[in-house]
């Protein structure tokens, strides 16, 4: 994003919320509530070849659907992001949690007792406690 104290166009909306545009494309919006939203573009040449175009006739992405990402930051401090490849992050600041959503479904925990999980499509879990130990759980939640 470009220099905050600089953008090209300002909008106060109906609702109260405020817009600022920037040079690079990059929008900040202001909630009436404190919320905060970064829209940032992305650069072309970060993209993959295979982000260029995905699909057929009317369902087809372009690469326009993957130039941006957003970042949200809420009044309690919580943040959530959403990145051009479909990445969802959202970090529970009261308790120090980052819950990471990948495009295939799967779920990445990061506890601040320095415990991870992964959280399968399928049901499935593993678990890597603060000591290392690892635990694996399979759908019909049988530890082996």
């Amino acid at each position: 994003m470009c220099n905050r104290a600089r953008p090209l166009h300002k909008m106060q909306h109906p609702d109260g919320k405020v817009e600022q545009v920037y040079s690079d494309g990059s929008r900040f919006i202001l909630f009436p509530n404190g919320t905060e939203k970064m829209v940032f573009s992305t650069v072309e040449s970060e993209l993959s070849p295979e982000h260029k175009t995905i699909g057929t006739n009317k369902q087809q992405a372009t690469q326009k659907d993957f130039n941006k990402q957003v970042f949200v930051k809420f009044p309690n401090n919580d943040v959530k992001k959403f990145l051009s490849d479909g990445t969802e992050v959202y970090h529970y600041a009261a308790n120090d949690i980052t819950h990471v959503t990948q495009p295939d479904g799967t779920q990445l925990f990061y506890f601040a007792n320095q415990q991870n999980e992964i959280h399968f499509p399928d049901g499935s879990k593993h678990i890597i406690f603060a000591g290392n130990t690892k635990s694996y759980l399979r759908t019909f939640a049988q530890m082996l």
